[in-house]
């Protein structure tokens, strides 16, 4: 962890379409199908995907680029790409729906949790 870390340097920031909410029910913006993938993607845009994409690459790339020991946990990085990110948002947002007593339950293989999600 970094303690007392800033972020500076952000010389720009991702373009999100502005959704106008009036009295009218429903979808604005319809999805690109039905699956429960293309309602969620209509929350989190490509460009939201770049601008994460691209800064949790640069920081990676900034804290090798600064460590001053060998000795850290890891050892080199691959750059983090769409598909891995969208697949972190969706585990990060199912552990929300599912309540387990610790983090580390949410990958256990016993049957006794059978979280059928993890199993890939």
């Amino acid at each position: 962890s970094c303690v007392g870390c800033v972020w500076v340097g952000l010389d720009h920031s991702p373009d999100l379409d502005l959704i106008v909410f009036d009295e009218n029910t429903g979808l604005k913006i319809k999805p690109n199908g039905d699956k429960p993938i293309d309602f969620f993607d209509l929350l989190l845009t490509d460009d939201f995907y770049d601008f994460v994409l691209e800064e949790t690459n640069n920081y990676a790339a900034e804290l090798f680029l600064t460590r001053s020991s060998n000795k850290s946990r890891i050892s080199k990085w691959i750059e983090l790409t769409k598909n891995e990110l969208k697949t972190f948002f969706g585990l990060v947002f199912h552990t929300g729906t599912i309540k387990m007593p610790r983090m580390s339950d949410y990958w256990k293989t016993d049957k006794l949790f059978n979280i059928a999600f993890v199993t890939l």
